[in-house]
Formats: C-alpha cells, sequence, structure tokens
C-alpha cells in the first residue's frame, strides 16, 4: 500500500519504535520516516510506504521547524536533559560587573550537581543500535570518505593538501555530504538503521577522517 501518512509521535519512544503502528496499520514492511526525533520529543513524523518511500531522500530537505526549551551554562553527557550533568557554569562574581563567567567541572564528588542514577538499558533498543552500527560501518568505509574528500578538494571546499589544522573545515561540510550521499546511493540500508544512523554516520565519517587527515 503506497500512501503517505502524518503521524504524531509520542514522547517516550524512538521514532523507529513509533513505525510499528504504521506497519500494522497498513499490514506492510515497507516503510521510512524522513526524519528522526528524540526519546523525549514529540512531534510529526512523515511517514512514507510502499513505493513512496522512493519520496523520502525529497522530503527530508523540506525545511522543518522546532520547539524547544533550553538551559544554559548546563552541559550533560548525553547533550540532552535526560543525562548526567558533566559540566555546570556558574557565576560567581557580582552579576553587574562585566568579569567572565567561571566554569565548573562536574565530577563524581560534586554531588549536589551530578544527577546519579542505575541506567536501565531497553534490550529492543540496544539491538536496534547494534544493528544501525553493523550496517554503518558497512557503507561509511574509507573508500567512501576519500572519494568524497577528493571531491570537496576539486570544489575548492578544503585545500589541495589535508592538514590537521584542516579538520574543522572538514567536520564542518563532510558529514553532512556523506549523510546525503548514503541516502542517495544506499536508501534502503539508511531506513534499515532507522533513527540510529544519522549519529553514527557522522561519528564514523569524522573517526575515518582523522584516520585519513592525520593518522590516528
Amino acid at each position: 500500500m503506497d500512501k503517505i501518512v502524518l503521524l504524531a509521535k509520542q514522547p517516550g519512544i524512538t521514532s523507529f519504535t513509533s513505525l510499528y503502528n504504521v506497519k500494522r496499520a497498513f499490514n506492510t514492511t515497507k516503510v521510512g520516516h524522513t526524519g528522526t526525533l528524540d526519546n523525549f520529543a514529540q512531534g510529526l513524523l512523515v511517514v512514507c510506504t510502499g513505493r513512496l518511500t522512493k519520496l523520502a531522500g525529497n522530503i527530508i530537505e523540506f525545511d522543518k521547524s522546532y520547539k524547544a526549551v533550553l538551559r544554559f551554562g548546563t552541559e550533560t553527557d548525553t547533550l540532552d536533559y535526560e543525562g548526567n550533568v558533566v559540566k555546570n557554569q556558574t557565576k560567581l562574581n557580582d552579576p553587574n560587573t562585566r568579569q567572565p563567567f567561571y566554569l565548573k567541572i562536574v565530577n563524581e564528588d560534586f554531588k549536589e550537581s551530578m544527577k546519579i542514577r542505575e541506567k536501565v538499558l531497553d534490550p529492543q533498543v540496544e539491538a536496534e543500535k547494534a544493528e544501525a552500527l553493523r550496517i554503518v560501518q558497512s557503507i561509511v568505509t574509507k573508500n567512501r570518505i576519500e572519494k568524497e574528500l577528493y571531491k570537496m578538494r576539486d570544489e575548492g571546499i578544503v585545500p589541495a593538501q589535508l592538514q590537521p589544522s584542516d579538520m574543522k573545515l572538514v567536520a564542518k561540510n563532510l558529514p553532512k555530504r556523506i549523510y546525503d550521499d548514503c541516502v542517495k546511493e544506499e536508501k534502503e540500508l539508511v531506513e534499515a538503521a532507522g533513527e540510529h544512523f544519522g549519529k553514527m554516520c557522522g561519528s564514523q565519517t569524522m573517526k575515518l577522517a582523522r584516520e585519513i587527515i592525520i593518522g590516528e
């Protein structure tokens, strides 16, 4: 069945898991969404089924808008509010002066800012991550990275002779180019990896780029 479904994702479940309801409703296994929301987020997922999954790559390019509540001065180990606080910024001096802020690195001894909890792993989510990682490592290869770096040289984005000092420029451009190339050339595998593909693709891309440029 070929459809485009506007799915209201609820907080507390992954975008990939949300697709099960669509699969059951339309009795199909060929389903793909056009963007990923974090587990704690809620919002619209545009889901394509059947032959219309071919449109997913185009829909991903549409403009999106988000609403969020931000807390400045605090960093967690997961870069969202669910993680443990690892950095905390406090203004120790008079707020009426122009003195700089003071950054505290929070460790185990800083009990008042450390959120201690036992992390419970979901076997299904862990299995999804393991499969997604396998897929990412199979398609985000050193050969693919080198090919894209050559293109970036030809386009004048990066210098002909890449140096470690160019890594910031590479990090700004390369991950998105690799992601877009994978979506274009390996769409079914990208969809099979689900919501984990984006972050894993970026990490794998920069890992291999460092090996190529720096030799790490």
